[in-house]
């Protein structure tokens, strides 16, 4: 167990330093990192003064033209459920992930709340889930992210800066 928990500090680290990366873009204001098990990895305010919140994925398993190829990127279902809770709730949620080969894959879920999604049922099988293992919970519900509505950056680690490579379609 604290091996998992190791895991998931590493994880939440690495993901807040690669989102400060892509606010060399986005410029967003008070941007922080949340309290330990809040339901999102950080928030911030826009220059219009709306909540924004981010929640951060370690896909550093895999590169960006395997989710090109896969044309989907999971999302679990209790994160997809917490996210669309802050869309109701007027903010602007962004789910964040970072691939292997510098690239982040970025979903404005506010966008995607009213888009039917496909969902699978998973065997949990990561070593940072042992936990949930333990508890008896082998299986979770994952929704499928289509690419199309993502926004895509070239994250640069050595000058902190990003780069818009491809815009989300419009739906």
């Amino acid at each position: 167990m604290n091996e998992s928990k190791n895991i998931f500090d590493e994880r939440e680290r690495i993901g807040f330093e690669k989102l400060s990366i892509l606010n060399s873009i986005w410029n967003i204001d008070k941007l922080g990192q949340t309290p330990k098990y809040y339901p999102v990895d950080a928030s911030g305010i826009t220059k219009t003064g709306k909540t924004i919140v981010m929640e951060n994925k370690d896909r550093t398993g895999y590169t960006l033209s395997y989710f090109e190829k896969e044309g989907t990127v999971f999302v679990e279902g209790h994160k997809w459920a917490e996210l669309l809770v802050e869309a109701n709730m007027e903010h602007s949620p962004l789910y964040c992930n970072y691939t292997k080969d510098g690239y982040a894959i970025v979903f404005q879920v506010d966008t995607l709340k009213s888009t039917h999604l496909d969902s699978k049922r998973v065997h949990v099988n990561s070593r940072g889930y042992e936990q949930q293992r333990n508890e008896g919970r082998e299986f979770e519900y994952k929704f499928e992210l289509p690419m199309q509505y993502a926004w895509i950056y070239k994250l640069d680690e050595n000058n902190k800066v990003a780069t818009l490579i491809r815009k989300r379609q419009s739906k």
